[in-house]
């Protein structure tokens, strides 16, 4: 194995032959040499069953739930679909601080755009004014009268 000083190994020198995710994948490169391979496998795998337990921000009314969310992240989504496809019986109103925020730089998907995509009823809490949908509240508290 090559012997470098820490100096060496912190900046990447290798000219852009490879875009790499990040600055520590090009000082390894570097260190490593001319004749290494940059992400040239791609491996399959299954992820593994994981049970997880979910606790939605407020329950309106029986099987009825809102989730408040700032920031719409990967696993947020992905929580939801799976929340939404295993537990068909309970509605879930997704309240975005911003709707209209992109899901991630460069997107031009919305918030709003994914929840619609995936069926989903949302709401913009910045953008009404700081308010829950009446027909959220109205048609929720009805049910709640006739249980």
């Amino acid at each position: 194995m090559r012997s470098r000083s820490r100096k060496q190994l912190t900046k990447p020198s290798r000219k852009k032959e490879f875009e790499f995710k990040s600055k520590f994948e090009g000082v390894v490169a570097d260190y490593l040499g001319e004749d290494v391979q940059y992400e040239v496998d791609t491996i399959p795998f299954i992820q593994p069953e994981q049970k997880r337990k979910y606790k939605p921000d407020f329950r309106i009314a029986e099987n009825t739930y809102i989730e408040c969310k700032g920031i719409f992240s990967v696993d947020d989504r992905k929580k939801m679909l799976w929340v939404k496809e295993q537990h068909p019986d309970k509605k879930f109103f997704l309240l975005f601080y911003n709707a209209h925020q992109k899901l991630r730089k460069g997107s031009k998907t919305s918030y709003a755009d994914w929840a619609e995509a995936n069926g989903f009823e949302w709401a913009d809490w910045f953008r009404s004014g700081r308010k829950i949908p009446d027909e959220w509240l109205v048609s929720n508290n009805n049910k709640n009268k006739d249980e």
